[in-house]
C-alpha cells in the first residue's frame, strides 16, 4: 500500500510542478526560401501564459539590443508565429533573406500572483545561404555533353531545383550543347524562383556560320571604287587574318575588309569570303561582281552583198549592260562635208537596193542605260555587178585568148624571117671578105653591071634617062648552094678617049671584107670595089673588045672630059 501511494504523489508533482525554460535551435534557410525556427518552452503549471514574443538581436549605435521581430520588418507575413501558449512557440521566416541572418531569442509573460517575464537564455542563430550553379564544362566544343548542378551549404534544406538559361527557364540539366545553349545560366529552389542563383556563363564553340560577303556600292561602274566586306557568327570569333576574299576560286586578298580602288570589266566575277577560327574552316556564298559601263569597240560590218544589190550594215558592241539603242549617221566621202542623221534604227541597217546617192561614210553610235560611244566610219563604195563585169571582160577575155593562141604562130613567122635576114646578111658578109683573088672567068659568068657616065659640065645633059648606059644583070641561082659569087665595084674616071680597063686586075686599088656566118659546106662570098681616077688622055683611043668595047660605044662625042665607070658583078 505504500508503494501505491508514493508512485501517485510523484505523478502528482510532476504535472502541477513545472520549470522555467525556452529550447531554440540553430537553423540554415537558403535566400528566398522560407524557414521553421523550432521552439520549446516550459514554466510552472501555476502560471499562464499571458503573452509569447521573438526578439532578434541586432546592433544600434554599437550596442547590441534585443528587437522584436514584428517591428523588423514592414511585411507582416514575413515572421510568422506558429506555436500556442503551452510549450510550442515555433516561428516561420518567409522568403528568407540575408538580412534575416542572425541570432533570435524567444520570450514570454505569465500571470497568477504577480507578472512574470521569461526569455530564452540562448539564441538560435539563423544562417542564410546561396545556390550555386554549376556548370561542367564551362567551354565546349558544339555537339559536346553538358552538366548542370545546383548546390548550397545548408544540410536541413532539401528544395527542389529549378533552371534558367539568359532568364528563361529550361527542363533539362544535362544536354548536348548546341550553339543555342550558349548563355549564362543560374538555379533556384522550387517555390522561390524569383530568389535565384548567381548566373554562371556556358561558353560554346563552333565553327564560323551565317558567313557573309558584301560589297559597297551596291550598283557597280567601271572605274569607281568597291569595298568588299566578310562577316560571320562564330566563337572563338574569327580574327581579321582568319578571313580571306577569293575570286572564281583564286585568292585575292586577306583581312576582313578589301578595296579595289578602280574596278574594271575584267575585275567580274564571282567572289566569296573564307573564314576560319582554328575550329574549321567556313565559306560564304558566292556573290556575283558584275562591271557595269558604256558600249566600247563600237564598230560597223557589211554583211556580204546580196543577189539584188542590197546591202547589210551591222553595228555591233561591247556593252553591260548591252546596247539597246542604236542611231544611224551618214556622211558623203568628201572630207568637207557633214554627217546626215537617218531615219533608221535597230542594230541592222539595210540598203536594199543600193541607191547611187548612198554610198559615203556610214557611223553608228551604240547606247545603254549609262551613255553612248559612237562607232568608226565605214566606207560604202558602188562596184560593177557580176553580170556587169561579165559584160565588161567578156570582149577582153576572148582578145586574150585569140592573142594567146595567134602568139605561136606570130613568133614562128618571126623567127623564119629573122633566120632568112640572118641568111643574106651572112651572104653579104662573106662576099665583102674576098680578095682580088677572084678570076676575071667568074666574073663573066654572071655579072652585075652598073655603068653610070659623069660628062663634063660643057655637055649637054641626056634628054632621057634611056641615054645613061645603065646595065643591071642579077644572078639566077639554080642549086641549093651558092658558088663564086663576086660582087665588083669598079668605077674608073679617065679622059673619054682612053679605053676601060680589060680586067680587074688593072685596077690597083681593092678592099675585101671577109665575113663567115654561114653553116659549115658554104664557100665565103667576097665583094671587091675598086676605083681609078686617071688624068684625060689626049692620045688615040686604044680600042678593046668585049666589055670594053660596049662601054665605048657608049661613050660621049669627044667633047667630054672625065668619065666614071662603075662594073659591079655578082656570081653565083
Amino acid at each position: 500500500m505504500e508503494n501505491v501511494i508514493v508512485v501517485i504523489l510523484v505523478i502528482m508533482a510532476g504535472v502541477w510542478s513545472g520549470d522555467w525554460k525556452v529550447n531554440l535551435k540553430n537553423q540554415c534557410a537558403i535566400r528566398g526560401t522560407s524557414v521553421v525556427m523550432s521552439c520549446t518552452y516550459d514554466y510552472p503549471y501555476r502560471y499562464s501564459i499571458r503573452s509569447v514574443q521573438w526578439l532578434k538581436r541586432v546592433q544600434d549605435s554599437g550596442n547590441w539590443i534585443d528587437m522584436p521581430v514584428d517591428e523588423i520588418s514592414s511585411d507582416p507575413d514575413h515572421f510568422q508565429y506558429l506555436g500556442n501558449k503551452r510549450r510550442n512557440c515555433t516561428m516561420r521566416i518567409n522568403a528568407v533573406q540575408n538580412a534575416d541572418a542572425g541570432g533570435y531569442l524567444f520570450r514570454f509573460k505569465t500571470t497568477r500572483y504577480y507578472y512574470m517575464t521569461w526569455t530564452s537564455k540562448i539564441n538560435a542563430y539563423l544562417s542564410i545561404t546561396e545556390l550555386t550553379a554549376v556548370v561542367k564544362p564551362a567551354s565546349v566544343t558544339e555537339g559536346e555533353e553538358v552538366h548542370l548542378s545546383c548546390e548550397w551549404n545548408c544540410a536541413s534544406s532539401h528544395p527542389s531545383v529549378v533552371w534558367f538559361r539568359d532568364e528563361q527557364p529550361i527542363r533539362n540539366s544535362v544536354f548536348h550543347a548546341t550553339v543555342k545553349d550558349a548563355g549564362r545560366f543560374s538555379c533556384a529552389a522550387q517555390g522561390s524562383e524569383a530568389s535565384r542563383s548567381a548566373p554562371v556563363a556556358l561558353n560554346v564553340q563552333y565553327r564560323p556560320k551565317e558567313v557573309t560577303l558584301s560589297l559597297s556600292p551596291s550598283a557597280i561602274i567601271r572605274g569607281s571604287s568597291v569595298d568588299f566586306t566578310c562577316s560571320s557568327d562564330a566563337n572563338p570569333v574569327v580574327t581579321q587574318s582568319g578571313y580571306s576574299v577569293y575570286k572564281d576560286g583564286q585568292l585575292t586578298s586577306t583581312g576582313q575588309k578589301h578595296t579595289i580602288a578602280n574596278i574594271q570589266p575584267a575585275d567580274s566575277g564571282q567572289y566569296y569570303c573564307q573564314a576560319q577560327n582554328g575550329i574549321s574552316v567556313s565559306k560564304s556564298p558566292e556573290v556575283n561582281l558584275d562591271v557595269k559601263y558604256l558600249p566600247v569597240n563600237v564598230s560597223v560590218s557589211m554583211d556580204p552583198v546580196n543577189e539584188g544589190g542590197s546591202v547589210n550594215l551591222t553595228c555591233s558592241s561591247d556593252a553591260n549592260p548591252e546596247a539597246h539603242t542604236f542611231t544611224w549617221y551618214w556622211r558623203a566621202a568628201a572630207p568637207e562635208s557633214s554627217s546626215v542623221l537617218l531615219e533608221a534604227s535597230g542594230q541592222v541597217l539595210s540598203l536594199s537596193p543600193v541607191q547611187e546617192s548612198q554610198p559615203g561614210l556610214y557611223l553608228c553610235q551604240a547606247g545603254n542605260t549609262l551613255g553612248g560611244n559612237n562607232s568608226t566610219e565605214l566606207l560604202l563604195e558602188m562596184k560593177m555587178s557580176l553580170t556587169e563585169l561579165n559584160n565588161l571582160y567578156l570582149p577582153v577575155m576572148a582578145g586574150v585568148g585569140v592573142t594567146l593562141l595567134l602568139a605561136p604562130l606570130v613568133a614562128l613567122l618571126w623567127c623564119w624571117n629573122k633566120k632568112q635576114a640572118d641568111k643574106q646578111t651572112v651572104i653579104k658578109s662573106r662576099l665583102s671578105r674576098r680578095g682580088s683573088s677572084s678570076s676575071a672567068i667568074e666574073m663573066q659568068n654572071n655579072a652585075l653591071y652598073d655603068n653610070p657616065r659623069v660628062f663634063s659640065p660643057s655637055l649637054p645633059p641626056p634628054e632621057t634617062a634611056q641615054e645613061i648606059p645603065h646595065y643591071t644583070a642579077k644572078p639566077h641561082h639554080t642549086g641549093p648552094q651558092v658558088q663564086n659569087n663576086a660582087l665588083y665595084d669598079n668605077p674608073r674616071v679617065f679622059s673619054p678617049s682612053l679605053p676601060p680597063p680589060e680586067t680587074a686586075q688593072e685596077i690597083p686599088h681593092y678592099t675585101a671584107k671577109p665575113h663567115h656566118t654561114g653553116p659549115q659546106g658554104e664557100e665565103e662570098a667576097i665583094i671587091y670595089s675598086s676605083v681609078m681616077i686617071k688624068p684625060r688622055n689626049k692620045a688615040s683611043p686604044k680600042h678593046h673588045t668585049s666589055n670594053s668595047q660596049a662601054l665605048q660605044d657608049n661613050r660621049p662625042n669627044s667633047g667630054d672630059t672625065d668619065v666614071i665607070y662603075s662594073n659591079v658583078a655578082q656570081f653565083s
